[in-house]
């Protein structure tokens, strides 16, 4: 019965999936969104709309997004390379090693800060998931050989930022005869989504190794 009401709910997704695909205001919040990622956003409105778009993406797919654009593949060139940028300014923000982390926000705890920027940190690494499963699933690439290669040298730059954030964590552990603070224990959900993403990462990509 259970697989059976499964089965029934995951046709009703994708149903509705291939129905969103038609809908005006998916053609709608891609124009927005198109318009905001081009423009000069304060930190709150980016992250507003890297995290709005992170869910487009998942939900309708990279491919949706590529064949949308013709040629130009403007909006998600612009989201790779905003993603990008994203983690590593983030995970700079929450590097373990620091004496007083740097707060983007002063009228919340860390703890809260921590859990705002996971947040955040979640969408974009799902962006990067999304892309690279585009990008070494699909029969045939939607971007030439000069867009991907822009594409490359971000999340390069991306995971160079996770694998660096991971020593740091892995080296505060090693330096402790304790229990973790609560701090790093906050940071725990944050260290599994950057050990997944990164583990998409070295599946595919063999210089990484």
């Amino acid at each position: 019965m259970l697989l059976t009401k499964l089965a029934t709910d995951f046709q009703h997704a994708q149903e509705l999936v291939e129905e969103l695909t038609h809908s005006e205001w998916v053609d709608d919040v891609y124009t927005t969104l198109l318009h905001l990622l081009q423009s000069r956003l304060g930190q709150k409105e980016r992250e507003a709309a890297i995290e709005v778009s992170a869910l487009l993406v998942n939900l309708l797919g990279v491919e949706w997004a590529l064949e949308k654009e013709g040629e130009s593949k403007t909006f998600v060139l612009l989201l790779i390379h905003l993603v990008c940028v994203e983690v590593r300014m983030t995970l700079e923000d929450l590097n373990p090693a620091q004496d007083q982390p740097i707060r983007r926000r002063t009228d919340i705890t860390v703890s809260l800060q921590i859990a705002s920027l996971g947040s955040l940190l979640s969408a974009c690494y799902s962006v990067l998931e999304a892309m690279i499963g585009h990008m070494t699933s699909a029969s045939t690439l939607a971007l030439d050989q000069a867009q991907v290669e822009q594409v490359h040298a971000a999340m390069v730059g991306a995971f160079n930022a996770v694998l660096y954030f991971l020593s740091q964590c892995q080296g505060q552990v090693d330096d402790q005869d304790t229990r973790l603070t609560e701090s790093q224990m906050t940071l725990y959900p944050v260290v599994l989504a950057s050990v997944r993403v990164l583990g998409s990462w070295i599946a595919e990509e063999t210089l990484a190794l």
